[in-house]
């Protein structure tokens, strides 16, 4: 094995993700609770989830519902392709962020890398 200075890796394109929480943007974030009645994810994405239609989410807990990944060859094309995903997404039942971050995405300053 090389000694670790010798190892350089190299970047291979871009990866973006998002995470969706049981949280109401419009009502300063605030938990959102219920039975899921929907749930539907993007098969061009990597998806880490526990939901399913049926399932209860409880405001006791962290209100994590699902991370969504993508991975393209530029920036660019991640934030089309995560897009994209979003787009396709469907959580019923309650509240989450997806609309938010779905805005986010389309935000012109964040499509260009602006801070």
């Amino acid at each position: 094995m090389p000694a670790l200075q010798q190892i350089r890796p190299a970047s291979h394109g871009a990866s973006i993700q998002v995470r969706v929480y049981a949280e109401d943007p419009a009502k300063n974030f605030q938990p959102s609770s219920g039975p899921l009645t929907a749930v539907e994810f993007s098969p061009t994405a990597r998806v880490d989830t526990w939901a399913e239609v049926g399932t209860e989410v409880s405001s006791f807990y962290d209100p994590l519902v699902a991370k969504i990944l993508v991975h393209a060859p530029t920036r660019a094309a991640a934030v089309e392709k995560l897009s994209a995903a979003l787009a396709e997404t469907r959580i019923a039942g309650i509240e989450t962020n997806l609309e938010y971050l779905r805005k986010i995405l389309a935000n012109e300053t964040y499509r260009q890398g602006g801070g």
